[in-house]
C-alpha cells in the first residue's frame, strides 16, 4: 500500500486557482455560478460568495440534509467571528492508518471528533492491509478549511490560502 493510497479514490475540498483569480478580479460574488465547486469556509461563511443570508440558508440545509444539526453551533460561531473581523481557529480531525503521522494538503478532514471516530471505525476496522488506525487533530485558521458545500462534516484541508487583498 503506498503512503497515501489511503486517501480514497475521491478527491477532498481544496484550494482552487480559479477561486483565486476571481478573488484578485473582484469578481468573488459570481464564482459559485460560474465554476461551482470547492470554496474556503473563511470566505463562504464570510459571504464573499453569496449573501450572508443565503449563506445561513445553505448551511441550514446542509445540516438537516446530512443530519448534522450538532455541527450547526460550530459553525454559527464561526460565523460570528468571521462577522467580528476575526480569523477563528479550529481544531481539524482525520482518521487514518497508525503509519500516518500528520495531517497533510488534500486531505478530507473533519471538525467532529467523534465524525472522525465514526468514519476510522468504519474504513479501516477489518481492512487487512491496515494494521490499526488513530484520529490526528490539528489547530489551523478557518482560511485553510475548504468545503464543497455538501456534507458539514467533509470538508477539506489545504496549508495554501487565499490572497485576500481585495476583499
Amino acid at each position: 500500500m503506498l503512503t497515501t493510497d489511503y486517501r480514497d479514490m475521491h478527491r477532498a475540498p481544496s484550494y482552487s486557482e480559479d477561486l483565486q483569480n476571481a478573488l484578485i478580479e473582484g469578481h468573488a460574488d459570481s464564482y459559485l455560478d460560474d465554476f461551482g465547486g470547492d470554496v474556503d469556509l473563511y470566505g463562504f461563511l464570510k459571504g464573499d460568495y453569496m449573501p450572508t443570508d443565503a449563506v445561513a440558508e445553505l448551511v441550514s440545509d446542509a445540516m438537516s440534509a446530512f443530519s448534522a444539526n450538532d455541527q450547526k453551533p460550530l459553525f454559527d460561531d464561526i460565523a460570528q467571528q468571521i462577522a467580528n473581523g476575526k480569523v477563528p481557529t479550529v481544531t481539524i480531525y482525520r482518521a487514518v492508518p497508525n503509519f500516518v503521522t500528520d495531517i497533510n494538503d488534500g486531505d478530507w478532514i473533519t471538525l467532529s471528533k467523534k465524525y472522525a471516530q465514526e468514519h476510522g471505525g468504519h474504513r479501516f476496522e477489518g481492512d487487512s492491509e491496515i494494521k490499526g488506525w488513530h484520529i490526528l487533530e490539528k489547530e489551523v485558521p478557518v482560511t485553510q478549511i475548504w468545503w464543497d458545500q455538501g456534507s458539514p462534516y467533509e470538508l477539506g484541508y489545504s496549508s495554501k490560502e487565499l490572497g485576500r487583498e481585495n476583499t
